[in-house]
C-alpha cells in the first residue's frame, strides 16, 4: 500500500513498501488528486509484479519504474551543466588576436573572476 505526505512547501511525496524495504518519492505535484492518482499506479505496478505480469529489471530503480508502468528503469540523467568559470574560459579563448586591446581583456577578466567570486 502506497500512503501520501506532503513537504513543508505543499508537494505531495508517496511512500511505498515493496520487497522488504520502504522508498519515498516526491510527485512534484501539489494537487491531491494528482498525487492519489500516481499512488493508485504505484499500487496497481506493485500488484502486477506480484502476480507475474510485470518484471522489474535487476538494475531498475523501483519507484521509477513502478510510476512510469514500467517505461522508465532509471531517473533521467542530465548532462553535468557548464559552469562559469568554462563559460569565462571559452569566451576569453573566442577572442580573436588583435581584436580588443590587453587592457580591455584584462578589465574583462578581473569583471569575470568578481562576479565568480560572489
Amino acid at each position: 500500500m502506497a500512503w501520501l505526505q506532503q513537504d513543508p512547501s505543499h508537494n505531495y511525496h508517496v511512500s511505498f513498501r515493496f520487497g522488504g524495504k520502504k522508498f519515498k518519492r516526491s510527485l512534484h505535484t501539489k494537487k491531491r488528486n494528482e498525487a492519489e492518482s500516481q499512488a493508485g499506479r504505484i499500487e496497481d505496478n506493485i500488484r502486477l509484479v506480484d502476480r507475474g505480469i510485470l518484471t522489474i529489471p535487476a538494475a531498475a530503480d523501483i519507484p521509477t519504474f513502478l510510476l512510469t508502468d514500467g517505461k522508465l528503469t532509471d531517473k533521467p540523467q542530465f548532462e553535468n551543466p557548464v559552469t562559469l568559470d568554462q563559460m569565462f574560459d571559452a569566451y576569453f579563448a573566442a577572442i580573436p588576436a588583435g581584436n580588443l586591446e590587453d587592457t580591455t581583456i584584462s578589465s574583462q577578466s578581473c569583471s569575470a573572476r568578481l562576479l565568480h567570486s560572489r
